[in-house]
């Protein structure tokens, strides 16, 4: 009994009591690094997709177009504030013949020349839905004359329908036709002009829509769209 006891003793001295196992540190950090590295991966993901996004819409609003049978570039530099743009007037009348007049769609001959502001709202307007069309808008109030001018390369409108352009305000929300667009004989780009004596800056939405010649007041579908 009494070696016994001596050995037990003896075991105790040697090795003392049992003492708990402590957890290696970098174990219970671990988790948090996994997690730390998951949230940078998907972060990156996110941002990626957000660039490719904005990548789409900046090469849709330099889209090229077959318009009136010929090819034609929209170079948007030529559109911005401070510069002078040859504007179509009024539509032109061909004589087929002595006995019928005919008039060409759109197509205006008579132009003038219109200088835009240097301090005038600029836009570009990007085309909606998949449509193949692109284009720019100003507006400026200047000596109590409110302009607003956009420039489109459309391809031609089916038969019995136009393009027409509109102003939108967000907030009263209020919106209005700026009229009928013109084609230009000589670019064959789509023109339109809206003067007014009325200050119409806070209408800082742009829009182009294909209407059908039915008489319909209200907005049809749109083709391009911007804001100043």
């Amino acid at each position: 009994m009494s070696d016994m006891r001596r050995r037990v003793t003896n075991e105790w001295g040697r090795g003392g009591p049992a003492r708990p196992r402590q957890r290696k540190p970098w174990r219970a950090y671990a988790g948090v690094f996994l997690m730390i590295i998951a949230m940078i991966f998907f972060a990156n993901r996110l941002l990626g997709s957000k660039t490719k996004k904005s990548e789409v819409i900046k090469n849709d609003a330099n889209v090229s177009l077959d318009v009136g049978g010929a090819h034609s570039d929209v170079s948007l530099d030529e559109f911005l504030s401070g510069q002078t743009v040859s504007v179509p007037v009024s539509r032109s009348i061909v004589l087929e013949n002595a006995d019928e007049i005919k008039m060409e769609a759109n197509v205006a001959q008579s132009t003038e020349d219109v200088r835009i502001s240097s301090q005038a709202f600029d836009a570009v307007l990007v085309p909606i839905a998949g449509s193949h069309a692109d284009g720019a808008a100003t507006s400026d109030y200047i000596d109590g004359i409110f302009r607003h001018l956009v420039i489109g390369t459309l391809p031609d409108p089916p038969e019995g329908y136009f393009y027409e352009g509109w102003l939108v305000r967000s907030r009263p929300f209020d919106f209005f036709s700026t009229g009928e667009f013109i084609q230009h004989v000589d670019d064959l780009k789509w023109y339109l002009v809206y003067e007014s004596d009325d200050d119409k800056r806070d209408y800082n939405k742009v829009i182009v829509t294909l209407e059908p010649s039915n008489n319909d007041p209200a907005p049809a579908e749109h083709v391009l769209e911007g804001v100043f």
